[in-house]
């Protein structure tokens, strides 16, 4: 009975994790939409003497080299660099193309996972705990409503091994136009992704 709750558990902390991941993921692939709104919406052109269309090409540089493996090197035309902001900018370069990978992964081990539920005709004992993946996000969502800076911060130090995230204006003035609500819009947008994508599994392994 152990090992049959157990193999429950590990099926639904992989849809879990592929959901989360490419929710993640499709998040970063569609960023650029959200900082194109977030340009009008914090009056971002004001603050960095920028216009939209320059803002968004550094944006899509930027972009560019943290998705794609074969550029190596991040120069944005508009805002130079500091040593230590290419590094952390190289550290999220890692952290998105393990996010691609892992997603893929978990995709391909997903698709297995519900042919066996399936074979196994597991589905009526899966339902409780499908219940658990829709509603764990939804406290995140809560936490992140009302207490952005803590999640914010948290979210840094579990990630990340160094405060060179902190950026200072002065050495890496692209922060300027990366403001704190950016990130807040794009952590919302990836928990409604993700209870989409955790809906459309359950739909699956129920059909």
């Amino acid at each position: 009975m152990v090992i049959f709750y157990l193999k429950q558990f590990f099926a639904t902390m992989l849809f879990i994790f592929t959901s989360l991941t490419l929710a993640i993921s499709g998040v970063i692939v569609t960023s650029p939409i959200f900082y194109s709104l977030a340009i009008k919406w914090f009056d971002l052109s004001a603050v960095s003497g920028l216009s939209h269309e320059q803002l968004m090409e550094n944006y899509n540089v930027l972009i560019s080299y943290l998705v794609n493996p074969a550029i190596e090197a991040l120069e944005m035309p508009y805002f130079s660099s500091s040593e230590n902001g290419l590094f952390h900018f190289e550290e999220v370069k890692f952290l998105f193309l393990m996010c691609f990978v892992v997603a893929i992964v978990g995709v391909i081990a997903s698709v297995i996972t519900i042919l066996w539920i399936h074979k196994q005709k597991l589905q009526p004992w899966m339902g409780r705990w499908f219940i658990i993946a829709i509603a764990f996000p939804l406290i995140l969502l809560f936490l992140i409503v009302v207490a952005f800076d803590q999640v914010f911060l948290l979210f840094h130090q579990i990630l990340f091994r160094n405060d060179l995230w902190l950026f200072s204006p002065v050495t890496d003035p692209v922060i300027t136009v990366l403001p704190e609500s950016l990130f807040m819009i794009l952590f919302v947008v990836a928990i409604l992704i993700y209870e989409v994508i955790i809906y459309l599994t359950r739909f699956t392994v129920f059909i």
